[in-house]
């Protein structure tokens, strides 16, 4: 670590050594950035910005709340942004989210959200519960991404699911979309577990390492990699 930090300081005090005006770069005939496009001639003369540049750059660019840092929604986020990127036509732009609930409320009050990532089940946990009225006519569904699936991560003492009564099940933080599922299923299968909430990878790593040999981790995920969480 004091490595690392002598290095970025290192760096830091060595860039005014390495700048070099556009005009010096061009006549070494390097390519000026500040004429690959109207954004960059924007963040070079930022004072002198014009309105319609300004204008132009928030017309078409769509931001997209996903998940977690680490989720599988994050990624999903980076993957839109790269397949649909159209030069100065669409610009997408993903935003790291804090779960499904929480996006869901981002994406109904937080100013500068267009569109995000949420799991379905979040929509009916929260009328259920009456914690949301009518709030499925406030969206607009526009499509679905995949299928995902809930993997429950436990010792080998824990030979069924009917095993988990009584017991601390990990469901991730309340502000995610993971609890909600769990607490669904369970709650449909008659399991009262005791549910706690803690981070996804830190509750695995916990189990891993035999911390919390008595708890289980449930997560949502369409990948294999215990570390690739949804949201």
């Amino acid at each position: 670590m004091r490595k690392f930090m002598r290095f970025t300081y290192f760096a830091a005090m060595a860039l005014p050594l390495f700048a070099m005006t556009s005009t010096g770069m061009a006549q070494q005939g390097q390519v000026d950035p500040a004429q690959v496009s109207e954004g960059l001639k924007a963040i070079f003369s930022y004072g002198s910005a014009t309105k319609t540049t300004k204008d132009r750059l928030n017309a078409n660019t769509t931001t997209v709340i996903t998940g977690t840092i680490g989720g599988t929604y994050v990624q999903i986020g980076a993957d839109l942004a790269s397949a649909l990127d159209d030069g100065e036509k669409l610009r997408v732009l993903p935003i790291v989210g804090r779960g499904s609930v929480q996006s869901l409320a981002d994406i109904l009050y937080l100013k500068g959200v267009d569109i995000g990532i949420i799991r379905a089940d979040t929509l009916d946990y929260l009328e259920k519960k009456g914690y949301a009225s009518n709030i499925k006519n406030q969206l607009t569904y526009i499509t679905k991404l995949y299928n995902e699936e809930m993997h429950v991560v436990a010792p080998k003492t824990i030979q069924k699911l009917s095993d988990l009564d009584g017991k601390k099940v990990a469901v991730d933080l309340p502000n995610g979309g993971t609890f909600i599922t769990a607490i669904t299923v369970f709650e449909r299968l008659g399991i009262k577990a005791k549910f706690v909430y803690i981070e996804q990878r830190l509750a695995y790593e916990k189990l891993r390492k035999g911390e919390i040999d008595k708890e289980i981790y449930v997560v949502r995920r369409h990948s294999a990699d215990p570390g690739c969480g949804g949201t």
